[in-house]
């Protein structure tokens, strides 16, 4: 499904962006030197707190320069398309404190890495989505399974100021959004469907669309309905390829 992923025709661009940024800040840092040396000739202590850099700061900087420029770059090539929660926690780990420089070397190689995986990761990111929103999924007697046209969710809901979807569950409704979006070849809008279902919640109906029936319940239970068979059917398809030739670990069990 994945296979066109490519590189960006503007990784060159961003690359030659940090590199003058970089370099911009670190004359920025003589200058300021320099400024601190004329002050002290007047007296100590005169320079401003906030016109102070050191080889620390820099370093910081470069770290958080590169991380954005990661997933920035991941937003073009597109791979947030096919990474669920769980990929997308493992790829902000990657960034940590020190993350991978963004250069030419490591984009090829992180990109091609992704590129051959990402029909892998896409599969296995309906796996884990339903295998930890509905109880009827969790055991390894249900594996390969199959979704049905309706699903029930324990503790989705949140009775906080009103029904609505509970935080810790948004970006599993999320997957299950862009999964379906996906597969259907629509453009996904993150976090659209949880505001939607609030929305509709808030006035107390349930909420519907072509593609769902969501209804939230006072004891935090939440039932979804999949109004799309022809989908559904894909959906599944996609989840017994998944165990048929799973290479990429299932790094939640």
């Amino acid at each position: 499904m994945f296979n066109q992923v490519a590189i960006p025709v503007t990784v060159s661009d961003m690359i030659e962006a940090r590199n003058q940024a970089l370099n911009l800040i670190t004359h920025a840092n003589k200058s300021l030197s320099k400024a601190n040396e004329a002050l002290k000739g007047v007296a100590p202590h005169l320079m401003p707190c906030g016109a102070r850099l050191n080889e620390s700061s820099i370093t910081k900087m470069t770290h958080d320069l590169d991380s954005r420029l990661w997933r920035r770059s991941f937003d073009l090539a597109g791979f947030y398309k096919v990474m669920d929660e769980t990929a997308m926690n493992e790829f902000e780990a990657s960034l940590g404190k020190e993350p991978p420089e963004f250069n030419m070397d490591n984009i090829q190689t992180t990109f091609l890495s992704m590129a051959a995986e990402a029909d892998t990761i896409f599969k296995r990111g309906i796996v884990n989505v339903f295998k930890h929103l509905s109880k009827d999924y969790k055991t390894n007697s249900k594996e390969p399974f199959k979704i049905g046209k309706k699903i029930i969710c324990s503790y989705m809901a949140d009775l906080w100021c009103g029904l609505k979807i509970r935080y810790e569950y948004s970006a599993r409704l999320n997957d299950i959004d862009r999964v379906f979006r996906i597969v259907a070849g629509e453009e996904h809008q993150p976090r659209s469907l949880e505001t939607a279902v609030n929305a509709a919640w808030a006035k107390g109906e349930d909420y519907e669309c072509d593609f769902y029936k969501i209804r939230g319940f006072q004891k935090g239970t939440v039932h979804i309905w999949f109004k799309r068979p022809d989908l559904l059917d894909k959906v599944n398809g996609l989840i017994n390829e998944y165990y048929q030739g799973n290479a990429i670990p299932d790094a939640r069990q």
